[in-house]
């Protein structure tokens, strides 16, 4: 929402709504990744907005919820939490635990940023990371794992492969955003590619909103949302999902699933925030097999206009507008 909207009461309200609704030492909607992911969220959220006033009032929260973390990182970084949970493909499998191990290096690196940029104590911080970091994460062939695990302590060549073989096959809608961004980190054009193959299929089959989850092998032999079920065909929705969300449980419509929107500013027009709040950013574009790419981003100072053009001899045309305020760096 922060790469459409920028700084939003909506997103602040929610915030602070699951914060309330989770009184310490509880784990938000009972998972614990998911008040990891608030803790990514609260970092995040502050480099695009630099809303320091209300980060400030998060942090003694964000302070309980390390303490939490360290009853549940042991000294030799084995984890007991209640349970983990990434997403639906790789629920109630190893590589749950695995892909949460990533989650948790995630949120407690996102906390020492937060905690330094304040002035506060990292020290318990510091230590949970240090022993989260003595257990070698193991993504097998999950490029959601994969994906996690570069976000977390970068990753080898070997799993370098394993993220674009098959290309969209394997990949996932609530970490497609850590996937392309890990792909793209050494083959952008490779990643532009997987995205239009994984999220053109859910076009072609009649979305008009992000799908809660969706997998390359549900395009075989299935009718599209805006048709109707034909005899012998599967229906692409009723027919699909698991667990929770088995049939038409299967929502289609779901904000884990909408990382086009950040890749593509990230990645294509190549917007990257150097200083909280948007005061300093640098945009060197990266259009890949594209030719042309155009948007918008917002920023605390009003909204920046970027657009890329490549030339007959392979060289990329960029025009920025940008308001007073905004420090652009190329």
């Amino acid at each position: 929402l922060t790469t459409l909207y920028g700084r939003l009461i909506e997103i602040e309200r929610s915030l602070d709504f699951v914060k309330e609704q989770t009184p310490l030492p509880g784990w938000m909607n009972g998972f614990p990744t998911y008040s990891m992911w608030w803790m990514i969220i609260l970092g995040d959220y502050y480099e695009r907005t630099g809303a320091k006033l209300y980060v400030q009032r998060q942090l003694s929260y964000l302070e309980g919820l390390i303490q939490q973390m360290d009853t549940c990182v042991k000294e030799d970084g084995a984890l007991a939490y209640p349970f983990l949970f990434v997403d639906w493909p790789t629920h109630e499998t190893p590589y749950a635990e695995q892909g949460g191990r990533a989650i948790n290096i995630m949120a407690i690196k996102r906390a020492i940023a937060l905690l330094k940029a304040f002035d506060r104590d990292t020290t318990l911080a510091e230590d949970i990371l240090s022993r989260l970091l003595k257990v070698e994460i193991d993504c097998g062939d999950k490029k959601q794992v994969i994906g996690l695990k570069y976000f977390a302590v970068g990753i080898n060549e070997e799993e370098k492969k394993l993220l674009v073989e098959g290309n969209a096959r394997g990949m996932s809608t609530f970490m497609s955003y850590y996937i392309l961004k890990a792909v793209a980190s050494f083959d952008r054009a490779k990643a532009v590619e997987m995205m239009k193959e994984y999220y053109g299929g859910m076009l072609n089959m009649g979305a008009t909103t992000f799908w809660e989850d969706f997998d390359i092998k549900w395009l075989n032999n299935s009718c599209p949302l805006d048709e109707i079920p034909q005899k012998g065909k599967r229906d692409i929705h009723a027919n699909n999902g698991a667990f929770c969300y088995k049939g038409l449980r299967h929502s289609l419509c779901h904000g884990w699933s909408s990382a086009p929107t950040a890749f593509l500013a990230e990645e294509v027009l190549g917007i990257k925030i150097l200083e909280p709040g948007c005061k300093k950013v640098a945009i060197r574009p990266r259009l890949g097999n594209l030719s042309f790419a155009k948007g918008t981003y917002p920023t605390p100072y009003g909204v920046v206009t970027i657009s890329h053009t490549k030339l007959a001899d392979g060289t990329v045309k960029t025009e920025v507008d940008a308001p007073a305020g905004v420090e652009i760096v190329r």
